[in-house]
């Protein structure tokens, strides 16, 4: 396990593909900067924390440095918390995560129309993703489908299991 929290000064930081390492844990604000660059095939948890003090879209923009390679082969759980990640980087992400079985989206603000689809996803948490308006999920095995935010959302879920209608 790695824990990185509140790296000053970072720019860079590669795990490469023959790390051992199972779960990375980035904690940072976003004055950092620079890019973080995962390709493990090792690693089965990666959890981003953006710690965002003001809520400025420029601070928004600036605050999903990593760049996620499909060498995630392995990965099992994805948190994203206070990402400025858009529709067109999620939807190009999450078929690269066949093995994906919980992910969890809390304050992703720049997110708004959003479709996931996984046969393997068991647990799927969206909270206070207030830019959200669509949200799409066709995932036959879900167990726990969690959502907190915005009333009015148009949430259709298609092959998912009665239980978490």
């Amino acid at each position: 396990r790695l824990l990185l929290s509140m790296c000053y000064g970072l720019k860079s930081l590669l795990i490469p593909h023959s790390s051992k390492l199972k779960t990375l844990e980035f904690w940072r604000k976003v004055e950092t900067g620079g890019m973080i660059n995962v390709e493990s095939s090792n690693l089965v948890r990666l959890c981003y924390y953006s710690c965002n003090e003001n809520d400025t879209e420029a601070k928004r923009e600036s605050s999903w440095p990593c760049n996620i390679h499909a060498m995630l082969s392995n990965l099992r759980t994805l948190e994203l918390n206070d990402a400025a990640i858009r529709d067109e980087t999620l939807a190009k992400l999450l078929p690269e995560l066949a093995l994906l079985e919980i992910l969890t989206l809390c304050s992703c603000h720049l997110l708004e129309n959003i479709c996931i689809r996984s046969t393997r996803l068991k647990e799927l948490a969206l909270d206070d993703c207030d830019g959200l308006a669509n949200v799409t999920v066709d995932s036959p095995n879900l167990n726990a489908l969690y959502y907190s935010g915005h009333p009015d959302i148009m949430l259709v879920t298609t092959n998912v299991p009665p239980r978490c209608k």
